[in-house]
């Protein structure tokens, strides 16, 4: 908890906090000129300048230094605030410049022409075996994937759009089935999938969030695939 969840939660929870408070102190002060918080003898800022008003005109410093004084104390927890949530909410975007990197050329190797799709499936089935049968989560699935295209797979939710995925990734539990045919170019997708995992195929699920841990790396979560996943 405290390697782990602390250092990702303090510091926002703090920036919070400052600006919180901000808003407290603007509303105790709105409800005490009003009349409506804590009663004299107790001083407060907002019956401070309550109490100035029928004395503006003689002394206005009444109502200047208790209102100057709400509006820096303001204005600090606000900036405070603001400069812990660039501290640790800043997230580098798209439309920043990129950092230059320093990169050695390599040496230049001819890439030999690939004909043929770079994903084919065909008749792919999958299904769950349960008490009262198989349960068909994919059934009879077919499509191509172009080099260079892209392919997108649509439907409602629980029409098996994920599993889909998970049957070509070969990534399912013990009890399902499934017969048909996946290949990645030259390579049959039908047996053991762990060699290409990683390293030539692989998905982002929806929600990764609930799944993965933001301080933490992929490659311990995944203990068969940490060879690949460290390269």
């Amino acid at each position: 908890m405290w390697r782990e969840i602390a250092p990702n939660v303090v510091a926002p929870a703090l920036s919070y906090a400052f600006t919180l408070m901000a808003v407290v102190v603007i509303a105790e002060g709105a409800l005490a000129f009003l009349g409506l918080s804590v009663q004299p003898p107790t001083p407060t800022w907002g019956g401070m300048i309550n109490e100035g008003r029928s004395t503006l005109d003689t002394a206005a410093h009444i109502v200047v230094v208790p209102s100057a004084a709400m509006f820096l104390t303001v204005l600090a927890l606000n900036l405070v605030g603001d400069r812990l949530q660039e501290l640790t909410g800043h997230r580098p975007g798209g439309l920043e410049p990129a950092r230059p990197r320093r990169r050695t050329a390599a040496p230049s190797v001819p890439v030999p022409r690939r004909d043929g799709p770079l994903l084919e499936v065909t008749g792919l089935r999958t299904g769950f075996r349960t008490p009262r049968g198989t349960l068909r989560a994919v059934d009879g699935v077919s499509f191509t994937l172009e080099r260079g295209r892209t392919l997108a797979i649509v439907g409602e939710s629980g029409s098996g759009k994920s599993i889909l995925i998970r049957s070509v990734l070969g990534l399912l539990p013990d009890d399902a089935e499934r017969t048909g045919r996946a290949r990645l170019a030259d390579r049959d997708l039908t047996g053991d999938t762990r060699d290409v995992l990683g390293t030539r195929m692989a998905a982002v699920f929806q929600d990764p969030m609930t799944a993965l841990n933001p301080v933490r790396t992929v490659a311990p979560r995944s203990p068969s695939r940490s060879a690949s996943t460290s390269r």
